[in-house]
């Protein structure tokens, strides 16, 4: 399992690396939590749908893959409800760039 706090985000760019020319044989977790941004604004910041889906992009990007087999929400942010948490993770499954959600550390 994977996280963009690990290594600096170079965990998912090592990752990505390693398994591009296999991908299909591989399965990929990875966690997202955006941390707190002074001045990016409460939707930002923390487990908002739109913090997810920047962080699910980057993180695409880093691993050079069209999806996550499963992306977890890292640690309750306090703020966002778990409907937004949810419609996001929906949003993403049906978009095609993740294949499950779920929650790390719900509470």
């Amino acid at each position: 399992m994977m996280a963009i706090i690990y290594t600096l985000n170079h965990a998912e760019e090592l990752l990505g690396s390693f398994i591009q020319s296999d991908r299909d044989n591989f399965v990929i977790s990875t966690k997202f939590t955006a941390g707190a941004h002074p001045h990016a604004g409460a939707s930002r910041t923390g487990n908002s749908r739109k913090a997810m889906m920047s962080s699910v992009e980057a993180s695409l990007k880093r691993l050079k893959t069209d999806h996550i087999d499963l992306y977890w929400v890292h640690f309750a942010d306090g703020l966002t409800p778990l409907e937004e948490i949810a419609r996001g993770f929906d949003d993403l499954v049906r978009a095609g760039k993740i294949h499950y959600g779920g929650l790390s550390r719900p509470a």
